[in-house]
C-alpha cells in the first residue's frame, strides 16, 4: 500500500494577475525521513514571467555575489572548465553549452525566482534543492514538488518522492521540468567558485532516468540569475 504525502496546497485562484505576483507563504516545508518538502499550485503562466524585484532572499544573495563575482554565465563557464582541463568527458561537455550547441542560458524567470527565494529562506543559497513540475492538460495550472535535504549540499531523491511521482503520472498528471540550483562556493580552497549553469554528470544521469522511466520533458539547472533550459533531447547530447 502507498502510503501518501500530507501535501501543502496552495490554491491558484489566490494570485493576482500581475506580473510574477506569487504569496509567499511562511513555514512552508514539511519533512519525512531527512528530507524537507513542499507541494504548491500555480498557474501556467507563471512559467513565461519575469520576477519582480520582491524577492528579498534571493536579492541579499544576489548583491553578495555579484559584489564578488562576474556573473556573467559564459564567464563563470569558462573560468570552471580551467579545473578540468585533463578531462576530456568534462571537457566536451563545456564546450557544448559554451558553442550553444545544446541548451539555451536565459535570465531566470518568475517560477525559479521563487523557488530559490523560498529555499534561502528555510535553508541556504549554498545548498541545492530539487523541484519536479507536473502539468496537466485539463488543469491550467502546474504542480510543483520541490526537495531538499536542507545541510547536504546535493538532493538524494528519495523512493517517497518516486511514489509521488507514480501517483501523479496515474492521475494524468506529465513530468513537464525537472529544476535545481547550483550554488557558489566562494570558499573553495582550490579556486572553483562553481555556480554554473551546467549539468554535472550525476545530473545528467538523473536527466536520461527521469525521462526514461516517468518521461521528463526538460531541464533547468539555475544559480539565482541565469538557467540553462534542456529539453528531453538534449539529454543524450553529452
Amino acid at each position: 500500500m502507498i502510503y501518501f504525502l500530507i501535501l501543502f496546497f496552495i490554491n491558484a485562484q489566490t494570485f493576482a494577475s500581475s506580473i510574477c505576483d506569487i504569496q509567499r507563504p511562511k513555514n512552508i516545508f514539511h519533512q519525512k525521513e531527512d528530507t524537507f518538502y513542499y507541494l504548491i499550485d500555480l498557474p501556467v503562466k507563471i512559467l513565461t514571467q519575469a520576477p519582480h524585484r520582491n524577492f528579498s532572499q534571493l536579492e541579499k544573495f544576489q548583491r553578495e555575489i555579484t559584489d564578488k563575482v562576474n556573473i556573467d554565465p559564459y564567464e563563470l563557464l569558462r573560468r570552471q572548465k580551467k579545473f578540468y582541463e585533463n578531462d576530456r568527458v568534462e571537457n566536451n561537455r563545456f564546450n557544448k553549452i559554451l558553442s550553444r550547441q545544446v541548451g539555451k542560458i536565459r535570465p531566470i524567470n518568475c517560477l525559479e525566482a521563487f523557488l530559490l527565494n523560498t529555499h534561502i529562506r528555510s535553508f541556504s543559497a549554498f545548498v541545492e534543492f530539487e523541484a519536479l513540475i507536473f502539468e496537466n492538460p485539463k488543469i491550467n495550472k502546474i504542480r510543483i514538488l520541490v526537495q531538499t535535504q536542507g545541510s547536504k549540499q546535493s538532493v538524494i531523491r528519495k523512493p517517497f518522492i518516486e511514489n509521488y511521482i507514480r501517483t501523479h503520472l496515474r492521475a494524468g498528471w506529465r513530468l513537464r521540468a525537472h529544476i535545481h540550483n547550483h550554488p557558489f562556493s566562494l570558499n573553495n580552497p582550490y579556486g572553483d567558485i562553481a555556480g554554473t549553469v551546467i549539468p554535472s554528470a550525476p545530473d545528467i544521469e538523473s536527466y536520461n532516468y527521469l525521462s526514461n522511466i516517468y518521461f521528463l520533458k526538460s531541464a533547468i539547472v539555475i544559480n539565482g540569475f541565469h538557467s540553462l533550459t534542456l529539453n528531453n533531447q538534449d539529454f543524450k547530447k553529452f
